[in-house]
């Protein structure tokens, strides 16, 4: 992207237009101070930073209460705030038009101004080792030896609340680090609780500061790492690593949400291990449903355009719709890259788009409301999309047969399990998922997969490849039993026309 493309696509009129500034100043930090007709005050917590908006016209203004000589549209105040130059500054502008989440500026209510003298969230939790983990191991069933293996042994402690005499309720708490291992942040979770105030029982999660942007990871500290794993939340995690007992592996929890701040702090601890491990992968075991795979397309899209200067990438959504723009910086490869890309997705629901200098990717977030877990076409949209575009060759969607890893985890451990050479075919029902009794699958892929249909004594096995495999009952080692549907009729019916024995 160069000067002459930013001026006639209207780059910079589009980000003053476009961006929502006051969630913007809310998802870097500030509240909304004051309020009336026709601006809004914005200040960040423990600062003196003041920030006002002046509202009243079609494009939103600014102007810094401590800084006469700072103000102006959007694209000013971000270039100035993140000391961005100006083809950084259309980048991240760019970006941020595209991850916003809307919200009208009648929605923001002005925060209550709190006392000095009250007492922050961190002063109301007593942080110790954890001793009594019965929140993971009774409500979560997570085993105490994977709490003491080393991946996690001594990175999860207990939280208990000042006013709780006695220690009557052990609280968990998942901290959140920084690239050096210091600790900035916890995250307090429970089980859920009837709210007195709203008579609904809601969940227990607690983050004690505002220093939201880090995360929680494993011991960092085991040698050579093969592999990293990215999760939404620390319980899952914690499942997985029961459920697969991954070897020279690194795990790494955003906290419930991502955006750009936590994108750098995962790169900013990964990078150094791609650099020392070429051949090093990336795998999300993030949820199995649209939210989760909106965590993918955040972290592989981020890396790609970390990793990859030959290109930028930008992503978007309306409503059900949403998108991937690739922005070619050199064109020479853009058509051979689309025809690969065209013939990949040809099968799918994707859409695909050739412009002069962008690929489009356009997909819809969620394809029925009936559909359990994200769509075997979006899951092949973004391998795909990893394969042309992110230079690492292991980048692979790691999806639970449940809702997360930890309901897996739940499932797995409540005897809904059956192993070795006692099957039938009415054992098995669609959805279900089925381990070999070979280290690897078909093509050398996974030894794990979906059964979508049955055929006479044997198995119609989808693995995530290309194709589906038909599986005799006595390949089977481990069947784990499911009622989330995986594909609709029509994908199953595309592979079923391609099936391999």
């Amino acid at each position: 992207m160069n000067y002459d493309d930013i001026k006639k696509n209207g780059y910079i009129d589009k980000i003053n237009t476009e961006v929502n500034f006051p969630m913007y100043l809310k998802t870097i930090g500030f509240d909304l101070y004051k309020k009336s007709a026709g601006s809004m005050e914005f200040r960040k917590k423990n600062s003196n930073e003041k920030i006002v908006l002046n509202t009243s016209r079609d494009i939103i203004s600014y102007f810094d209460r401590n800084d006469s000589e700072n103000k102006g549209y959007f694209f000013k105040f971000l270039r100035n705030y993140k000391r961005l130059n100006f083809f950084e500054a259309v980048k991240e502008g760019l970006e941020i038009i595209n991850r916003a989440e809307l919200i009208n500026i009648e929605e923001l209510k002005v925060t209550k101004r709190v006392k000095s003298s009250d007492k922050s969230l961190e002063n109301n939790y007593n942080i110790t080792d954890l001793k009594n983990p019965r929140h993971l191991v009774v409500d979560r069933h997570i085993s105490r030896e994977t709490l003491e293996s080393p991946y996690l042994k001594g990175r999860i402690f207990n939280a208990y609340h000042i006013n709780d005499n006695g220690s009557r309720i052990p609280n968990i708490a998942f901290p959140k680090y920084d690239s050096s291992g210091i600790i900035k942040n916890y995250i307090v979770y429970n089980k859920p609780y009837l709210s007195k105030k709203t008579d609904k029982v809601e969940k227990f999660r607690v983050v004690l500061n505002n220093k939201d942007r880090y995360l929680f990871y494993t011991n960092p500290n085991l040698g050579k790492t093969d592999t990293i794993y990215f999760a939404e939340d620390g319980k899952d995690l914690a499942a997985h690593i029961e459920l697969k007992n991954p070897k020279n592996a690194m795990y790494f929890s955003f906290g419930g949400n991502v955006y750009k701040e936590k994108l750098e702090e995962f790169s900013s601890n990964i990078l150094p291990r791609i650099v020392s491990n070429p051949n090093i992968q990336i795998h999300s075991i993030t949820d199995n449903d649209a939210a989760g795979f909106s965590f993918d397309v955040s972290v592989y899209t981020h890396m790609t355009s970390e990793l990859n200067k030959e290109i930028m990438v930008t992503t978007g959504h309306k409503d059900n719709n949403a998108w991937i723009m690739v922005h070619y910086n050199n064109i020479s490869d853009i058509e051979k890259d689309y025809k690969y890309i065209k013939s990949e997705l040809e099968a799918t629901s994707i859409n695909t788009v050739l412009f002069k200098d962008k690929v489009k990717f356009e997909y819809q977030k969620k394809h029925s409301n009936n559909e359990k877990g994200i769509s075997i076409d979006n899951k092949r949209m973004l391998s795909v999309f990893n394969k042309v575009y992110l230079p690492i060759k292991g980048a692979k969607l790691e999806k639970s047969v449940a809702k997360d890893w930890n309901d897996d985890l739940i499932i797995y451990k409540k005897n809904r399990v059956k192993s070795l050479n006692s099957f039938t075919i009415e054992d098995f029902e669609r959805g279900d998922r089925i381990k070999l009794k070979s280290e690897k699958g078909p093509e050398g892929t996974s030894n794990e997969g979906i059964v979508n249909k049955k055929d006479k004594e044997k198995l119609v096995v989808d693995f995530g490849l290309n194709h589906q495999y038909i599986i005799p009952l006595d390949a089977i080692n481990i069947l784990y039993k499911s009622h989330y549907k995986v594909a609709d009729k029509s994908v199953i019916e595309k592979k079923n026309n391609n099936l391999k024995l």
